[in-house]
């Protein structure tokens, strides 16, 4: 589907174009393609993720991965769990959500909470009638807090609140980048990571994109032999290794370079 050229040592190279609705299983996060092609990616020599298109829909506010919605407040002796649904929040939408979720919670004789935000530094104060706890809980890494407080009728977090929400992806493709990439946090050091795609500037609905240059190319070289990826897995994870979610009416996008002999 693109030109071919042939290198000085006689290896050819092409593009290879994927995407996940082309995938035979799995989801649009973690997928097999079958590239169907009996000959040149039977023979690959090395692989360069060219391209990576994916849509910016991880929510700062999760419930499926990487749980961080729930608020756990001791009142009395009992723990409520104040559950906020899944979404994507912004400082002036998570107040009033989580002042209605506590009122709701809480029984009549502390009902009423204030919840104020710091404008120089962004920390969360709780103003309760009444003395509670804040158990650590889920979500106490976006609100600020860090760990179990105090019996208290106000509680302020010590960290300023954090709705970034994941702000990198990295492709995985166990075929190609198998020990391609050392992470010193994972269990041994490496992984099979491809290609990072920062979300940093991408707004939430957008597109990330991510395109190698002269200055980040970096070829997966297949030392001694060639490989065979005719049927190849993509995974979508996080710097923690979670695998992401997407719905299923949003797809990601690949391009490969692909040197074959």
């Amino acid at each position: 589907m693109s030109n071919c050229a042939t290198d000085q040592m006689g290896a050819k190279e092409k593009f290879i174009s994927v995407s996940s609705d082309d995938r035979f299983e799995g989801s649009v996060t973690s997928f097999s393609v079958d590239l169907k092609d009996t000959f040149l990616t039977q023979t690959v020599r090395s692989v360069v993720p060219y391209m990576v298109q994916i849509p910016h829909l991880f929510y700062n506010i999760r419930s499926s991965y990487e749980v961080n919605n729930v608020l756990s407040i001791r009142y009395s002796n009992v723990i409520h769990n104040i559950t906020l649904p899944e979404g994507q929040y912004t400082l002036s939408q998570i107040i009033p959500a989580l002042t209605a979720l506590i009122n709701d919670a809480l029984p009549v004789g502390n009902k009423d909470v204030v919840i104020t935000s710091s404008p120089n530094t962004f920390q969360l104060t709780f103003t309760f009638l009444l003395a509670v706890e804040f158990m650590v809980s889920s979500m106490f890494d976006p609100l600020g807090f860090e760990t179990q407080t105090a019996l208290n009728v106000e509680q302020t977090a010590p960290l300023p609140i954090n709705l970034q929400g994941i702000t990198m992806i990295y492709l995985h493709s166990p075929e190609i980048g198998e020990l391609h990439t050392i992470d010193p946090g994972r269990s041994g050091g490496y992984i099979s990571m491809i290609a990072p795609v920062s979300l940093h500037d991408t707004p939430f609905g957008g597109t990330a994109y991510f395109q190698a240059n002269e200055v980040n190319l970096a070829d997966i070289v297949f030392t001694n032999t060639s490989k065979n990826i005719s049927i190849v897995r993509f995974v979508l994870r996080t710097s923690r290794g979670t695998v992401v979610q997407l719905p299923n009416n949003h797809n990601i996008q690949i391009v490969l370079k692909v040197l074959f002999l």
